[in-house]
């Protein structure tokens, strides 16, 4: 993966040169590429793993005292990938294991749905949806939340709307949040559901764009802690909640 940052504190050449000594030296970096001149100070680090601009930053003030940071532009798509590399990912996407961490999950909220029916002791559709949606929220929420700014970067690379706002990443894990309790609770839920077609639509265009142009790139649904392919079943995962919430409020007008 290849992160553009812009380096504030920099004046010259040797500026950037410093920074990236500092860079290369960090386990995780592969390589930096240096763009400095007098309208644009930039660097372009390739990594082989995620590395937050904060731990970045930390490693810079360490050598230099603060006297350079950088700042998160966004991600830059490889566009040196062969079409033999693309054959290979298709073929690894195929495999049902590397969805296993996302079955496994869908598996638990279908059960918890089915205890929270049988708890309650009201088996309707409506009902099953709820339940259904505020524990799948809340179950993929979690996951985001344990690493935000990692899910940050690897959502911007593919979202809309995070690609132009990156804040709009850091938030998300807790909008799914707040999706989650507002569902089980029952909270104003023709509201509710118009605002998570809403938000899940948005969603499902970046998803749908990324598929089509068969990029490779990692899904953010489960957060960073799982490393799931960006495909068809991801598209199917957000059109779901997309079609539930349209469902729920044709039958609650």
């Amino acid at each position: 993966m290849k992160h553009k940052y812009k380096i504030n504190g920099a004046t010259c050449e040797s500026c950037g040169e410093k920074v990236a000594d500092v860079l290369k030296k960090i386990d995780g970096v592969v390589g930096v590429e240096k763009k400095i001149d007098k309208s644009k100070k930039e660097l372009l680090v390739e990594m082989d793993k995620h590395l937050s601009v904060e731990f970045l930053n930390k490693h810079l003030k360490k050598a230099y005292a603060g006297k350079y940071e950088l700042e998160m532009l966004g991600m830059v798509e490889d566009s040196n990938a062969g079409s033999g590399a693309a054959m290979s990912s298709e073929k690894e996407v195929k495999s049902w294991k590397d969805y296993w961490p996302l079955i496994l999950v869908f598996g638990f909220v279908v059960l918890g749905t089915l205890l929270g029916m049988n708890l309650v002791g009201e088996w309707t559709w409506i009902l099953g949806m709820r339940l259904f949606m505020g524990l799948f929220f809340l179950a993929f929420s979690f996951f985001k939340i344990l690493d935000v700014p990692g899910f940050a970067m690897s959502y911007m690379s593919y979202d809309i709307v995070a690609s132009k706002w990156m804040k709009w990443g850091y938030i998300y894990p807790f909008v799914e949040l707040g999706f989650g309790v507002g569902y089980l609770l029952g909270w104003q839920l023709l509201w509710l559901n118009a605002l998570v077609a809403l938000v899940m639509g948005v969603s499902l265009i970046g998803v749908v764009k990324s598929v089509m142009n068969k990029r490779k790139i990692q899904c953010a649904c489960l957060g960073t802690g799982f490393d799931l392919p960006m495909s068809t079943v991801t598209i199917v995962e957000d059109g779901a909640m997309v079609l539930m919430a349209v469902w729920m409020i044709i039958n609650l007008i």
